[in-house]
């Protein structure tokens, strides 16, 4: 925390606080529109970083290491066996997808709010949608 800022840290939160992948149920229409809000802006952020990574020829790459992204990553022995990679390479590949990831669903959001100041807001408030919270 610094000037009074509390900083989210997007790769501390655990697979399933970050991509819920089951609906929780809910009677409430703006627990319900928030919801798929927070689902429908990280399909897009995925979406996009699954473009860049087939323009930069990578395309084979993120599908592999898609997981690492949605909470459905297998071990990373066998990634790297199955891509002919070292453990530490699939490990540095998987931190630059996850921080680009971050980068373009920050992105997303930004184009929700009025006032860049309230992104970190939404980014806090995208995870508790995402939770069912």
């Amino acid at each position: 925390m610094g000037g009074g800022v509390a900083f989210l840290e997007w790769d501390a939160l655990d697979p399933e606080a970050r991509y819920a992948v089951e609906p929780q149920a809910s009677s409430n229409p703006d627990v319900c529109f928030d919801r798929e809000w927070a689902l429908r802006l990280t399909e897009i952020a995925l979406a996009r970083l699954r473009a860049e990574s087939e323009a930069e020829g990578k395309g084979a790459l993120f599908v592999a290491l898609q997981g690492s992204l949605t909470g459905e990553e297998p071990p990373r022995g066998e990634t790297a066996a199955r891509l002919a990679m070292t453990e530490g390479a699939v490990k540095v590949a998987v931190h630059r997808f996850r921080k680009r990831y971050r980068e373009l669903l920050r992105e997303e959001v930004a184009e929700t709010v009025d006032d860049p100041s309230g992104i970190d807001d939404e980014m806090r408030y995208l995870v508790t949608a995402l939770r069912g919270d």
